[in-house]
């Protein structure tokens, strides 16, 4: 949740240029030159980040796309979105290929023992009207409502207990928070006023 905390610094940085105390507004306005130099360029943005912020229930693709006005603006942001949909997309689809890769290794142990008639099956869909599910599971996460926002909100039981409804989700979710991202150094460097 690294990229929440890069917003709200720089929404503290542009509410300080416009301070009455001089020094306040001197300072700030440094801050602000050297947070543009590394946040200010969608194509320096790491969509990890954003995804991320995605998989949070509580804040799922509005909140990314709020700051993503706020800090770029209305071109910039659709530049980035764009991109940010591409990543997510090519991310869930290589998680999605991996997990059928692997049912399909399940599916072959179990065809030797059940003989199943795919043709009775489609036959029935098609005679009582029903069809399966075409949207994915990223776009059915996505056209959900976000979880009400709460301190004591646990986004790994949340998952924990989503994983039977989002299994593919809950996989790239489990793997993309563990991704360690040391923004010590980074913010040092950032706001260094030598």
């Amino acid at each position: 949740m690294y990229m929440k905390e890069v917003f709200a610094i720089g929404r503290f940085i542009r509410h300080s240029c416009d301070s009455v105390d001089f020094s306040t507004m001197s300072m700030a306005e440094r801050m602000r030159v050297k947070y543009e130099k590394y946040w200010s360029n969608p194509d320096s943005v790491n969509m990890l980040l954003l995804i991320a912020i995605i998989l949070n229930p509580m804040q799922k693709i509005e909140y990314v796309n709020y700051f993503l006005n706020y800090l770029f603006g209305e071109e910039k942001r659709g530049e980035l979105k764009s991109k940010l949909s591409k990543c997510i997309k090519l991310l869930y689809q290589q998680y999605q290929s991996s997990e059928e890769a692997s049912e399909a290794d399940t599916q072959d142990v179990q065809a030797n023992n059940i003989n199943t008639d795919l043709h009775s099956i489609g036959f029935f869909l098609q005679a009582t009207g029903r069809r399966t599910n075409t949207r994915s599971e990223l776009d059915r996460y996505l056209q959900e409502e976000c979880e009400p926002y709460s301190h004591k909100f646990d986004i790994l039981n949340w998952w924990k207990v989503n994983s039977t409804r989002f299994p593919i989700l809950g996989n790239m979710n489990r793997e993309v928070l563990a991704i360690p991202v040391s923004m010590e150094i980074g913010l040092r460097k950032i706001f260094s006023l030598l």
